[in-house]
């Protein structure tokens, strides 16, 4: 969380320069002989990108010498290493910037974030395959072939010491998956029991009353929503079909409109619905008498069926009309007429559309709320909201319907104000172990670093 990260932003600068600068080699006269091949004699640092000359440390010096609080600091051989130092630490922090393509000053503090939780969680993994390795018998061959792997990266710089270390245990886990899920869960427990917690899940939470889904229902049935708030008009029908295409024989629209025309005559001859459909129906329906078993909504059979089929009353059969590659003659068994739903009729659908809009603005309104506390330190839900839209990726809520996203487009964003309560305390929930893990393996990682 941001709070955690403003707070510690300094120390997390200093330790992160360990990392951030992998394969950066530094040398400083007077350290003797065998420290390592120097790309030029006037060169005092090299990394990836760029180098350090004495020149450029000298005019650097002068400059910090010239202002009264900094006067001594890069005194010594110390003082020059440090002075080196800060003068790489921005270059490699810019080309990281560069290859995350970042522009925002926001958005840098949030990947540098970010870095730092996936240190502390890649730390976390290390120590718990190291337990894991050294408590259970069965990874006894395992972990000799660990500490030798471990054993031959001595000596090299602790950066890439680290990175080393990293992709070991990446190689590692596979093979103890099961007992790093009970220890993370055992290890998360104890994080819980040993910290001292305050959750208030009710500032979440907010009245609706009816008034107001009853303002919301019309105001929403007579806008721009009104669709959704109508049952379409369907039918049921019975049908002969006459296709224009026959197998072996080519297009023959012309042939298919006279036999229509010739159905149409017999049946205003008087002979029975169901007896013409056995002489001249050649589509799917035929053997049933040409009755469609399903009820037909309007617009599902497209703009032509629906013109003729719903301006029939009951009982009406129509003129000969085509549609596709087929002419039919429908005769209209029953109607239903559109119409709009009734307020109680979509009541749990009203109040979860309704809670979703009220959501977003009661939880703008109420950022500075606090949600719960972490030993001592307040969470908002502003903090809550921020750490929703930062850590879960875009994606459409499983609640929502509607056309998928085109090829190219960027995905429809799931609102934390779309997700009902219950799906809300659990992300407070996992809100409050992250924040208890990256606290424990940052404090760890400090006394490790100090340790060294």
């Amino acid at each position: 969380m941001r709070p955690i990260l403003r707070l510690r932003s300094g120390q997390v600068l200093i330790f992160l320069s360990g990392i951030l600068l992998a394969g950066v080699a530094v040398w400083s006269p007077g350290c003797g002989k065998g420290q390592g091949n120097l790309p030029a004699p006037d060169v005092v640092a090299s990394f990836d990108g760029g180098q350090i000359t004495k020149d450029q440390v000298r005019r650097q010096y002068d400059l910090h010498s010239m202002m009264p609080c900094c006067k001594g600091r890069y005194e010594g051989l110390e003082g020059h290493k440090a002075l080196i130092r800060e003068m790489v630490f921005p270059r490699v922090i810019g080309r990281f910037v560069k290859a995350r393509k970042l522009e925002l000053k926001e958005d840098i503090r949030e990947a540098l974030g970010d870095l730092t939780e996936e240190m502390n969680l890649s730390f976390l993994h290390m120590k718990m395959h190291e337990e894991i390795l050294n408590s259970e018998e069965q990874f006894r061959d395992l972990k000799e072939q660990y500490e030798r792997s471990r054993m031959r990266l001595r000596g090299l710089p602790l950066s890439e010491r680290y990175q080393q270390m990293v992709r070991l245990h990446e190689r590692l886990h596979p093979q103890m998956t099961e007992e790093v899920a009970q220890y993370t869960q055992r290890y998360v427990e104890n994080l819980k029991r040993n910290a001292a917690i305050t959750v208030n899940y009710d500032v979440l939470r907010m009245d609706i009353s009816e008034q107001e889904l009853r303002e919301f229902y019309q105001s929403h049935r007579e806008g721009y929503h009104s669709e959704e708030y109508v049952v379409p008009a369907k039918v049921r029908i019975s049908q002969i079909q006459i296709p224009t295409k026959r197998e072996g024989e080519g297009d023959c629209a012309p042939c298919a409109e006279e036999k229509a025309q010739k159905a149409l005559v017999a049946l205003r001859s008087g002979a029975r619905f169901e007896e013409v459909v056995r002489q001249y129906s050649e589509g799917l329906y035929a053997a049933q008498g040409g009755r469609v078993p399903d009820t037909i909504v309007k617009g599902s059979r497209g703009p032509v069926f629906d013109e003729v089929v719903f301006s029939l009353q009951p009982g009406e059969i129509s003129e000969p009309f085509r549609d596709g590659d087929s002419f039919y003659i429908v005769r209209l068994e029953n109607k239903v007429e559109e119409r709009q739903k009734d307020y109680r009729e979509i009541l749990d659908q009203l109040r979860t559309e309704y809670r979703w809009e009220k959501a977003e603005r009661f939880l703008e309104e109420n950022r500075d709320r606090v949600l719960f506390t972490l030993n001592g330190k307040p969470y908002t839900i502003g903090d809550l909201l921020e750490e929703y839209r930062r850590t879960t990726p875009r994606h459409m809520c499983h609640h929502e319907g509607g056309p998928p996203v085109s090829e190219g487009a960027p995905p429809r964003e799931c609102a934390f104000a779309h997700l009902d309560v219950e799906e809300q305390k659990e992300l407070v929930d996992r809100m409050i172990e992250r924040e208890l893990v990256v606290e424990d393996t940052y404090a760890q990682m400090i006394q490790v670093e100090y340790k060294e």
